[in-house]
This record gives C-alpha cells, sequence and structure tokens, in this order.
C-alpha cells in the first residue's frame, strides 16, 4: 500500500460541483449492507483508493453512522420550533453529558442545573482501525493549521478495532454556551471540523474562481452532508419524538420513517415513547 497522500493532490481525485457533493453523501448515507459500500468504493476509486488510509467499507459504514449522529445534532441546534428544543436526555441520546464543577457528581443529570456550571464532554463509537488513524492523522492537520483552538477531537482506541471519539471543552469556554442548542451546535461544528481535514481551496481552472475541492472520500462525504444541511427543514417525528431533517418537497414531513407512519395510523393521537427510550 502507498503512503497515504504521498501523491499530493490530483484535481481530478476532487469533486467539483456541490450538487455532486450532495448526490454523493446521500448515496452513501442510504447504504445498508456491506455489499452497498464495496460498490460504491469501486465506482468511486479515486476516492476510495489504495493510497487513501481509512476508506474501507467498513470504515465508511463508521463514518456514515457519525454523519447520521450530526444529522440529528443539527436538528437539536436548529429546532423548527421553541417545543422543539433539546432536553437533557436529547443530548445524552446523541453522546452530550455534563460534568459539573464542584456542585454536583458527574453522573447527576439535571435540567435544572446552571450552564455555567457544567462543562460538556462528547463522545461517540467508532469502528476500525484504519478510521482510527485517519482521525490521528486528520486532527493534527486541523491543530496544526489552527493551533490553539481544540478544533479537533480525539480518537482513543478501545482495543478491539473499535474506539471512541472524544471531545471535552475547557471550563473558559462553558459560559458561552447558553443553551442545549448551542452546545448542540458547538459539538456538530467540531465534529464536521474535523472531518473536513482533506479539503482544499483551489483555483477553479475555467473561471479562476476558488472553490472548494474535497480530495478523500470521507472529507467529501462530509462536505457533501454539511451543504446538503443548508437546505433542509428540522422536525420531530409525531410518533417518536426522534429529531430529523426534512429534504423533502413543499409538505413538511411528520414523521423520521415508514415504521413510524404505519404506527401512527393505528395508534391516532399517541406516542411511541421519546426517541431516547429506543422504542
Amino acid at each position: 500500500m502507498r503512503e497515504p497522500y504521498a501523491h499530493g493532490f490530483d484535481e481530478h481525485d476532487g469533486i467539483w460541483e456541490m450538487s455532486d457533493r450532495v448526490s454523493f453523501a446521500e448515496r452513501f448515507l442510504n447504504a445498508t449492507k456491506r455489499e452497498d459500500y464495496e460498490r460504491l468504493n469501486d465506482e468511486h476509486h479515486r476516492l476510495f483508493g489504495e493510497s487513501c488510509v481509512g476508506q474501507a467499507p467498513e470504515d465508511v459504514a463508521a463514518v456514515c453512522e457519525l454523519m447520521r449522529q450530526a444529522d440529528m445534532l443539527y436538528s437539536l441546534a436548529i429546532p423548527s420550533t421553541p417545543k422543539d428544543a433539546p432536553a437533557y436526555e436529547d443530548l445524552a441520546r446523541c453522546g452530550i453529558f455534563p460534568f459539573y464543577w464542584g456542585v454536583a457528581p458527574a453522573d447527576t443529570p439535571s435540567d435544572e442545573m446552571p450552564m455555567e456550571h457544567m462543562g460538556w464532554h462528547y463522545h461517540s463509537m467508532a469502528t476500525g482501525d484504519n478510521y482510527r488513524f485517519w482521525l490521528e492523522r486528520a486532527a493534527g492537520k486541523v491543530e496544526g493549521r489552527f493551533p490553539g483552538y481544540e478544533l479537533a477531537m480525539t480518537f482513543r482506541s478501545l482495543g478491539d478495532g473499535r474506539g471512541l471519539l472524544n471531545d471535552t471543552m475547557r471550563f473558559t469556554s462553558v459560559g458561552r454556551q447558553k443553551t442545549y442548542s448551542e452546545v448542540c451546535g458547538f459539538f456538530l461544528r467540531r465534529l464536521v471540523g474535523l472531518h473536513l481535514a482533506d479539503v482544499a481551496t483551489v483555483c477553479h481552472p475555467d473561471t479562476l474562481e476558488p472553490v472548494q475541492v474535497p480530495y478523500s472520500g470521507i472529507s467529501a462525504l462530509w462536505l457533501g452532508l454539511s451543504e446538503r444541511m443548508r437546505g433542509g427543514r428540522t422536525f420531530r417525528c409525531k410518533a417518536c419524538g426522534k429529531p430529523s431533517i426534512d429534504y423533502g418537497g413543499r409538505r413538511k414531513r411528520e414523521y423520521c420513517s415508514t415504521a413510524c407512519r404505519k404506527w401512527a395510523s393505528y395508534h391516532p393521537n399517541e406516542t411511541r415513547g421519546h426517541w431516547y427510550n429506543g422504542r
């Protein structure tokens, strides 16, 4: 295997058009089986080639799971109505947990705890050794560009091919987050920012305008996801309460899945239990 990125940036490796990147991300998000990821990898061999460590099908599957989690963070960070604003349980479902500074035990959840006494710890499971190597390289790359900015997250291996993607806010930063929505937005920006490590700003060969071009599959997926988010409307499922993004037509979606829509048709004016209960 060649050294990752030793060949440098080739303009033919990237995806130039935003609409193409959004479509690219959607195809991977809709994949469900290893065979789906293998087929997509083969179709995009310039972005998922042997020179790109961290692009194996199982690693890309883990990336897409994090992208789906980012979708939920976006829905919580930008609630469509005040009643959709996140509660503590919503943050916990997304992997965000508080720690307190000399006020209460770290395992004491509270919606009443003053925000100025809270720090926030984020963790999410990631799988695959190759993806771990990619995260470590990306984190170093981002930190090198923005020293002291604490933009990148860290990956802690669990020793069995799995690991935790972690980040912790410093106490000095806690007071800047005034609501749970702002906390979700904070971690969403960090999560997306880390995965854009392989996005280059280059000059368009025809128009001479500066454009963003991703030259690894992982960064192409995340750039497409961030661009896709701009065209969506956030909502909560009327059946289970899960925060989601609607990318459809004029009518606003009411249910996160076909299963919830069918359940609601047999249980009018009822709810299935909040989404964080896993029902």
